[in-house]
């Protein structure tokens, strides 16, 4: 008897002692979302044989997601395009310095070397390169000068398809498509 009105006695004393009294829930407005914004790049696909741009989503805008975009467009391409693409994988890109390294001299021209590890079973077309090609050059504040394509074979040994500019391409585009440098 002693043991239960000790336990009573502890049970009313514990709301009144813990310094918290009970109030109303105050409503600040919905519970805060995380909202998503799609990244939209453009891509050269195939329009009929003939490099043609398109929009496509990406993850974000690195080097990394705009070549990813463009794998996974070719794997499934917007209506009415194609890719050259179609069966390869990207294996990895790299960006490194291209062209004279002078320490800060602004009259020396830099820029980067894209450099693109592809797997296939395939030997990447030349319309192929010049979709890997002229979706990464267009990129302008990252100032791409030359982009190098290595085919991965599936044992591993490397093969080099070699460095291109959007430029040797140009009688590959759509006749209303103006390709980027």
């Amino acid at each position: 008897m002693k043991g239960i009105r000790w336990m009573a006695a502890l049970l009313l004393a514990v709301p009144m002692g813990c310094g918290i009294e009970a109030g109303g829930v105050d409503d600040h407005g919905h519970a805060p979302v995380v909202s998503y914004e799609p990244t939209f790049i453009t891509v050269y696909l195939l329009r009929g044989q003939r490099l043609a741009p398109a929009r496509v989503s990406a993850a974000s805008n690195t080097i990394e997601d705009i070549v990813a975009a463009l794998f996974k467009a070719s794997d499934l391409p917007p209506p009415g395009m194609d890719s050259d693409l179609r069966g390869f994988t990207l294996r990895d890109s790299q960006l490194s310095r291209y062209g004279q390294v002078a320490r800060n001299d602004p009259d020396v021209p830099r820029g980067f070397r894209l450099h693109i590890f592809v797997g296939g079973e395939e030997t990447l077309s030349r319309t192929a390169l010049a979709q890997l090609t002229c979706t990464t050059a267009g990129l302008r504040s990252r100032e791409i000068w030359v982009v190098q394509v290595t085919q991965m074979e599936a044992d591993g040994t490397p093969h080099t398809r070699g460095e291109h500019v959007c430029s040797e391409f140009r009688d590959l585009a759509s006749p209303d498509t103006q390709l980027p440098p």
